[in-house]
């Protein structure tokens, strides 16, 4: 789950009162490189939009958002 501020609290608001703290430990743990996969989706629309158009930049955005995270994923697989 990439870390949308917006949403992340309320979504931590119902777990925490649903299942508890040991629930939205796991979530606090990733969500700074979450964060950081918004960051990078906000530099692609910045440094693509005006050349390629809204289409193929929020495309790209998400590409790179994912890739980002499925190195995150892999990297944090290979440390356990």
């Amino acid at each position: 789950m990439v870390g949308y501020p917006v949403n992340s609290l309320p979504v931590m608001v119902i777990l925490h009162s649903h299942y508890g703290r040991d629930v939205i430990r796991s979530f606090i743990k990733i969500f700074p490189a979450g964060i950081f996969g918004v960051c990078l989706f906000n530099l692609v629309a910045w440094l693509s939009l005006e050349r390629l158009g809204l289409s193929f930049t929020i495309g790209l955005g998400y590409a790179v958002d994912i890739a980002y995270l499925l190195m995150i994923a892999w990297a944090r697989g290979r440390a356990r």
